[in-house]
């Protein structure tokens, strides 16, 4: 192999590589209730949404109070080897003067029984309005366990780690609110990109101070 097609070679390698840590990720809707049908209103048996992607993922929810129909919903997925979940973004929320609760488990099923101002058994939970939009909502979550108004949650620090993660989506009443929310997963760091740059450019300095000395020799 001479120096220009290893050069050549290199640099295909590496804009490769750096394309695919670099791209914008392209929103992957894992359920839309008004194309996929209704979300599951029994936590033992959530809807099964599968793995998340890399990227974002998009979920759009109608819900309420439940007590007159049965509507509130539950879901499930499993964040795969390699990824994490990094935030979870609420991207719309309607009507505007409404709020709803949201809280996650871990496993595949969502056990808790709500009976008052006790969290104990939740991960994590989150009142949500339209004063979020647009936010990420997972850190706040993690910190529940530190609320005084409903005590008992474990708490986390983002992100979340591969595993199976269940949730609730609840209206305060029984006038129906429709969310959207992108679950984004991990993606490689700026450092391996760099590190990677630095691998790349070491093995075509070694080649060419290989090549020189040969013809030298």
């Amino acid at each position: 192999m001479n120096i220009t097609r290893l050069q050549f070679t290199l640099v295909l390698m590496l804009t490769g590589v750096l394309s695919s840590f670099s791209a914008p990720a392209q929103a992957i809707a894992v359920w839309n209730e008004s194309v996929n049908g209704d979300l599951s209103d029994n936590g033992l048996i959530p809807t099964d949404l599968g793995q998340l992607q890399r990227g974002n993922n998009s979920l759009t929810a109608t819900f309420s109070l439940g007590q007159t129909i049965p509507d509130t919903d539950y879901f499930t997925f499993e964040v795969p080897s390699q990824l994490s979940l990094e935030q979870i973004i609420l991207k719309s929320f309607t009507p505007e003067d409404e709020g709803a609760f949201f809280a996650v488990q871990t496993g595949n099923v969502f056990d808790f029984v709500f009976t008052g101002p006790n969290a104990t058994g939740l991960l994590g939970w989150i009142d949500v309005g339209q004063e979020r939009l647009n936010t990420d909502i997972l850190d706040d979550m993690g910190r529940a366990n530190l609320s005084p108004s409903a005590p008992g949650a474990t708490g986390f620090t983002p992100p979340l780690p591969t595993g199976q993660y269940s949730f609730w989506l609840r209206q305060g009443g029984e006038r129906p609110v429709t969310v959207t929310l992108d679950f984004v997963t991990s993606v490689p760091e700026p450092s391996t990109i760099v590190g990677l740059e630095a691998i790349l450019g070491l093995g075509s300095a070694a080649f060419l101070k290989r090549n020189i000395f040969r013809k030298k020799v």
